[in-house]
């Protein structure tokens, strides 16, 4: 698995861009499940330097992806890709704001059944930090 970042540096207000992706290591049925704060099979987050949750926010809608139950081979791939406009949540609580400069990660979280009456898979995969400027 692997969470990914279009670039290392971004200046002011330029989109960024997040892939995370899952392959396969062998032949398996893949089941998404709900997990997780959003309760999605598969979620996108910011975190800035210290850990925080910064993207999406309490009330923003989430990236929540829902992909399809399959059966995977060996080398395949499933992948989420979102864009993060570095809007934070205003310190009122209104609204956004532009995310001050320093050091994030995005956080892509996958999960799937370990099957009937097992507790699902739930893997987080954090990207290389990237700078705001």
């Amino acid at each position: 698995m692997s969470s990914v970042t279009d670039s290392g540096a971004y200046a002011s207000g330029a989109p960024v861009t997040v892939t995370t992706t899952m392959r396969a290591s062998r032949p398996c049925s893949y089941q998404p499940v709900g997990a997780g704060q959003y309760g999605c099979p598969t979620t996108l987050v910011v975190t800035d330097a210290s850990g925080n949750q910064v993207w999406p926010w309490s009330g923003e809608s989430e990236q929540c992806s829902v992909p399809a139950p399959t059966v995977l081979q060996a080398g395949s791939t499933e992948t989420l890709r979102a864009a993060w406009n570095q809007q934070v949540r205003a310190p009122n609580g209104t609204g956004g704001e532009q995310a001050p400069p320093g050091s994030y990660q995005a956080v892509g979280t996958w999960s799937w059944s370990a099957g009937p009456g097992q507790t699902p898979y739930n893997v987080a995969v954090r990207s290389a930090p990237f700078v705001i400027s």
